[in-house]
């Protein structure tokens, strides 16, 4: 998605399919075959995305993305003061610190306007840029 799009085939996908209540084999195979951001968008919307309009291009589906997941990790940690839950949310949440950390750093070398910069950071402000 976005920056980190590698375009993998449907096929070596697949088979990092894991059951879940909120995901069953079809609908996996589905998003995999997803046309366009906004059909992906679609078919994630209440699993893999905030429900919320459609995206309108693969950046603003991974801002979605990022954001469903950072609050995802937020609530779990907040719930759960001890355990695996807790534990698997704050590197999560210290994973989102690190790529905001990595943005910073590399607008900060190459020169990138604040405003610019702070649409890069995860969360997105709202109105900004992806």
């Amino acid at each position: 998605l976005g920056r980190f799009h590698h375009s993998y085939a449907k096929a070596d996908l697949a088979p990092l399919y894991a059951p879940g209540p909120a995901m069953d084999r079809r609908r996996f195979s589905r998003l995999l075959s997803a046309g366009s951001p906004v059909e992906l968008g679609a078919l994630a919307a209440g699993s893999a995305l905030d429900p919320g309009p459609a995206p309108a291009d693969m950046s603003s589906l991974e801002v979605m993305a990022w954001r469903h997941c950072r609050g995802l990790a937020a609530r779990l940690f907040r719930g759960a003061q001890t355990g695996a839950g807790a534990a698997f949310a704050y590197l999560y949440l210290r994973r989102i610190e690190l790529a905001n950390l990595a943005s910073v750093s590399e607008g900060l070398r190459l020169g990138t306007p604040p405003g610019e910069l702070t649409g890069r950071l995860i969360p997105r402000a709202e109105g900004a840029d992806a």
